[in-house]
């Protein structure tokens, strides 16, 4: 599966961004639906490309609990 690079809308109109995996641009505007998202742009995520917040909580320093 491929990865893609999403923004969407929520139901309530917030704008939402993020990573999913998927056979397809169409079977990802599909699993977008399916979340109750409102696709506005889906684009195959290049192998080096930087995602954004995909690293953020490492690069902010943060430590998960285990609590």
């Amino acid at each position: 599966m491929a990865v893609w690079i999403y923004r969407a809308l929520d139901s309530k109109g917030k704008s939402l961004q993020g990573v999913l995996e998927a056979d397809s641009e169409r079977h990802a505007r599909t699993v977008l639906r399916e979340r109750h998202l409102k696709p506005l742009q889906v684009a195959a995520s290049a192998a080096d490309a930087e995602v954004p917040g995909a690293r953020g909580w490492f690069r902010r320093g943060r430590k998960l609990d285990s609590r």
